[in-house]
């Protein structure tokens, strides 16, 4: 740090069991060229100590333009970009698996690419040249870009019994790994197995009974990952605690017009009263948000005309799922 450097200083409690992050970028540089790649590394400090920052949500955004890339750090916290236009860039953290987190935010200026000088050619003498036929110039072709794909749902489910809890997902299309994440409410997530791409459920077993726990899944291709589920939570048996038993919506299929919004109600169904509550009853999710989004009332809107599907889900993952036409 040098004279007249600006610095921020984050205060953090611990809210549970010492679990806070406070996420940090070791190595960001201060410039610099714009199409050759860069690395940054994030890490973790806490109560805990300091660790690699691994499984996080990396953006780079061009402060001028507005374009963001993403990447995910691997097991050493490293994520690695290129920035193919020049300009102020801003990067930051936009999710974690962590239950509580502070994130960074870092700037960098990326300078456009110095072409190299090349010498001039040696001066040959000069030949009589037999004039040649003129061609036609041929018209430039310019390829039409690839639409940008729409990450697929992946619904993660979890059935508690008393000393063991049961996990099964969708399968995700081009999936060839699905990584297994979870831990006590209250503790830091861990990787808890991989599994081949054929796989759609899992046991974790040992548990303690009548204990709260959450878990989430995340599928990967040969390049990396692909999609992500929500974190969700289940109680084991063998106590007071009650789960959810089934959830109901009111509506099976929705039509909504571009530009307008439609409403879907959902509710869920408890084995009893004392019903361990860590998060809203129920979510929802869009398969499409290009087709139509909801937000966290169950409210759809539609963005452009085709199908797509609103998965209502309890805390546990249990889901139902609305066809939603936009005309």
């Amino acid at each position: 740090m040098k004279t007249g450097d600006e610095l921020e200083i984050f205060l953090y409690g611990d809210t549970n069991k010492g679990t806070d992050k406070y996420l940090y970028f070791s190595n960001t540089p201060d410039s610099v060229e714009s199409g050759k790649e860069f690395s940054v590394t994030l890490m973790t400090a806490g109560y805990t100590g300091s660790d690699a920052a691994k499984d996080c949500t990396v953006v780079l955004k061009n402060t001028e333009t507005g374009e963001t890339v993403e990447g995910i750090t691997d097991e050493n916290g490293i994520v690695t970009f290129k920035a193919d236009k020049g300009g102020k860039h801003q990067i930051y953290v936009s999710k974690t698996p962590y239950a509580y987190a502070v994130l960074p935010i870092a700037e960098l200026e990326v300078k456009a690419a110095q072409k190299p000088v090349e010498p001039e050619p040696t001066r040959k003498p000069e030949q009589a040249v037999t004039p040649q036929p003129t061609e036609t110039p041929q018209p430039t072709v310019t390829p039409t870009p690839a639409a940008a794909k729409t990450a697929p749902v992946l619904m993660l489910t979890a059935n508690g019994k008393k000393t063991s809890v049961s996990l099964s997902w969708n399968k995700v299309k081009g999936a060839t790994e699905y990584r297994i994440y979870g831990a006590k409410c209250g503790d830091s997530y861990k990787l808890l197995k991989k599994v081949p791409g054929n796989y759609k459920s899992w046991t974790k077993k040992k548990l303690s009974k009548n204990t709260a726990y959450k878990y989430f899944i995340v599928a990967y291709d040969k390049d990396g990952r692909i999609a992500k589920s929500a974190n969700i939570h289940v109680t084991t048996a063998g106590g007071k605690y009650a789960a959810v038993s089934a959830i109901t919506v009111n509506k099976k299929a929705v039509t909504v017009k571009k530009g307008k919004t439609n409403k879907v109600n959902a509710s869920i169904t408890t084995t009893g009263k004392n019903y361990l509550k860590h998060t809203r009853n129920v979510r929802y999710i869009s398969s499409n948000q290009k087709v139509a989004t909801v937000d966290k009332n169950g409210k759809i809107k539609g963005i452009k005309k085709g199908k797509c599907y609103i998965y209502c889900y309890a805390q546990n993952g249990m889901y139902k799922k609305v066809k939603v036409t936009v005309k």
